[in-house]
């Protein structure tokens, strides 16, 4: 018996069980002061666990006797009071008739409950805290002031609040930064479920807008400013888009840098077959125009060039001449140099 007791209180860690193990030992060994002692505090306990009270909580003070009102002298002799029904249904368990290894088994469940409600608090405020440095804002997990303690519930809410930690540490936040948005408020409230489908629904944006920038990137064109905020409809079109049309994209591009224009129109990537193919065909003579009188432009100056270092004047009507002319007398003032 004696290593039973001992047993007990090595696995609840109760101060209130230890405090008692004297009692319990003088019991044993006949101390009847003892006895009634252990007894009587025991009953107080189990009475209070029976009625779902908190057994240490303070006993509740009884009004004073001078607040009493006093009789009357000529009332009928008091009947005697009728005992009180407890809050716990009637129930209600006489420590005093039982043997002592049911009163020490009394004890020791008590110090297990004790024991069990610290555990789960700790828990449940260890994975507060830990939301609570993840979000900066504090969840609410507070216990009920009223009704009896439950440990399983604050095991569940534990691991209902390490479960959000894990969904917004693991998805919800890493692809919020990706897609360059502020986290909501009060995501640390939001049930594990809740967070666990935002966050698969952030992956799956983040992965359509790595597919439009990856298109992007192909045709040597930035993606739009705006991409990341688009629905996810428009994202899977827009890459689709962009890996199925990727040459004429990139003709397009290749000919709108040699007019001088180094990005495209942000809905070229959006045109059809027919669309790209009608762009291409207008800006085709474009560029030739272009690179004709800038071809031009550059003979003119050569040619001036070579005459001024001969000391002959330019003709007058030398911008008039076209390429092929201007080549001819290119190569002529190069021959006559040499």
């Amino acid at each position: 018996m004696r290593s039973t007791i001992l047993l007990i209180l090595a696995l609840t860690h109760s101060a209130s069980a230890a405090a008692r193990a004297g009692g319990i030992m003088k019991q044993l060994k006949g101390d009847p002061a003892e006895v009634g002692k252990q007894r009587a505090q025991l009953q107080r306990e189990v009475d209070a666990i029976l009625r779902g009270e908190d057994p240490d909580a303070p006993p509740a003070e009884e009004p004073a006797a001078d607040d009493a009102p006093a009789p009357a002298a000529d009332d009928a002799p008091a009947s005697k009071p009728k005992p009180a029904k407890k809050a716990g249904g009637g129930l209600k368990v006489n420590l005093k008739r039982l043997p002592v290894p049911l009163v020490l088994a009394a004890g020791g469940w008590r110090a297990l409950a004790v024991w069990r409600w610290r555990q789960a608090e700790a828990a449940v405020s260890s994975a507060a805290s830990a939301l609570e440095a993840l979000t900066g804002a504090a969840p609410s997990c507070e216990a009920p002031s009223d009704g009896p303690r439950d440990p399983a519930a604050r095991l569940a809410l534990a691991s209902e609040l390490e479960a959000r930690h894990d969904a917004l540490k693991g998805t919800v936040l890493p692809a919020l930064a990706q897609l360059s948005q502020r986290p909501p408020k009060a995501l640390a409230e939001r049930p594990a479920a809740e967070l666990q489908t935002l966050g698969a629904a952030l992956k799956a944006r983040v992965d359509a807008c790595a597919s439009v920038l990856s298109g992007y990137e192909a045709i040597g064109q930035p993606p739009p400013p705006d991409f990341k905020s688009w629905p996810p409809e428009l994202l899977h079109a827009r890459a689709a888009n962009l890996t199925a049309k990727a040459a004429p994209l990139r003709r397009i591009a290749e000919l709108e840098a040699r007019l001088g224009r180094k990005n495209l129109d942000w809905e070229v990537a959006a045109l059809d077959d027919a669309a790209l193919a009608a762009r291409i065909a207008q800006l085709e003579p474009q560029v030739a125009e272009r690179e004709a009188t800038t071809e031009k432009e550059e003979l003119i100056g050569k040619v001036e060039a070579a005459l001024w270092m001969k000391g002959q004047e330019v003709p007058i009507g030398l911008p008039m001449k076209n390429t092929t002319e201007l080549r001819a007398i290119l190569k002529k003032l190069k021959r006559a140099a040499e």
